[in-house]
């Protein structure tokens, strides 16, 4: 708008004419260009306001929304951690019996550790297991001694 302004100036200046007797095409351009450039400034001046109001919305009754927000907070960590409490309770009583097992806690792991699959295999019966794993103690006693020995 501010060109098509420098332009009509500069046209009224050379021809002593007003620019629309001048240049009515122009003339024409400049009016279409100010209506828009109108009302491009009246959305930016309601927009602005409407921000602002939001701004001050927020700013001063923030707490109103984050007090309820809060609130729903706590009572779902409260409730997380009562559901929590009641799962930790229910294991405290898998723990003490799996300690009472047989197996005990450290179970078989480590001893199956660099065994051969014949003697780790389930389909046999548990005998055959048992024998199994006690080969394998053996074996790994020996060896244990062996090394020892080479010392």
């Amino acid at each position: 708008v501010a060109g098509l302004h420098e332009k009509a100036d500069k046209q009224k200046a050379k021809s002593k004419q007003v620019p629309k007797t001048a240049s009515p095409r122009l003339a024409n351009k400049l009016e279409r260009n100010v209506v828009k450039l109108s009302g491009a400034e009246e959305a930016h001046d309601d927009y602005g306001r409407s921000l602002l109001l939001y701004i001050d919305e927020v700013t001063t009754t923030y707490w109103k929304d984050f007090v309820p927000l809060l609130h729903m907070f706590m009572k779902f960590s409260m409730n997380g951690a009562s559901d929590t409490s009641v799962v930790m309770r229910r294991l405290e009583k898998v723990d003490a019996i799996l300690k009472k097992s047989e197996i005990g806690v450290t179970g078989r792991l480590e001893a199956l550790k660099s065994s051969p699959p014949e003697v780790i295999t389930s389909s046999t019966a548990g005998k055959e297991t048992e024998a199994g794993l006690k080969q394998m103690e053996e074996k790994e006693a020996e060896e244990s001694a062996d090394k020892e020995n080479d010392f």
